[in-house]
């Protein structure tokens, strides 16, 4: 890498930032990619599962959790040697569903997929959690240091956030900077967060489909 030189003009001066040729772009082999679940999302990485309201979000963020715990590899064929989801301790924190509805769900796909009665999956009703509060999420990482999981599934990133306005681009931003991020990248956890699509409001068709008492989501760029 190059160090950036300083450029002066008559009246002002800029410092040109460090940059990278493509010769050291290109120079040696690519160091390859680990994954939690094979082709789709790597280790240590944040995937966002976003999607309308009743688009399954929740179902397919348990059973992605679900999959890990037991060493499965999702919608495998009958018959076809697909690569299991990367094992290991799993961490489901929601917000979004009452416990009672997630004792049901995973009874369903217990019985659905026939799994044992243990697995290292550990389930964080989270109604009155709140990440964004300094005390919550301190709480959450000294869970993280106990179990030391492979994977953390957040139900959903705004329930969970403390953020008044979900349309707030820059509250939502700082939130995956200072809550989200860190958990993969100084534990080396995979984080899978639930995202609601925002809705045009403004479109009158969208607008007329939209629930009563939905909001807008933001969208992280």
């Amino acid at each position: 890498m190059r160090d950036g030189d300083e450029a002066t003009g008559d009246s002002t001066s800029a410092q040109i930032p460090a940059f990278i040729p493509w010769e050291l772009l290109v120079d040696g082999e690519p160091t390859p990619i680990e994954y939690h679940w094979d082709g789709w999302v790597a280790l240590a990485t944040v995937a966002v599962l976003a999607g309308a309201g009743d688009s399954l979000k929740s179902w397919l963020c348990l059973y992605l959790a679900v999959m890990t715990a037991a060493e499965r590899a999702p919608f495998a064929e009958p018959g076809v040697d697909a690569p299991p989801l990367r094992s290991g301790p799993v961490i489901y924190i929601t917000a979004e569903n009452g416990l009672q509805e997630e004792r049901r769900r995973c009874r369903l796909l217990q019985a659905g997929l026939g799994l044992p009665d243990q697995l290292p999956l550990y389930l964080v009703p989270a109604e009155s959690l709140s990440l964004g509060q300094d005390a919550d999420y301190r709480g959450i990482q000294a869970l993280v240091a106990k179990i030391r999981p492979v994977a953390i599934f957040v139900d959903s990133a705004i329930a969970l956030s403390g953020i008044d306005r979900e349309n707030d681009n820059v509250a939502v931003r700082t939130f995956m900077k200072t809550r989200i991020l860190p958990l993969a990248r100084e534990h080396g956890v995979t984080v899978y967060l639930v995202q609601h699509s925002p809705v045009d409001i403004s479109n009158p068709a969208i607008r007329g489909q939209a629930k009563p008492g939905h909001r807008a989501s933001a969208q992280v760029r």
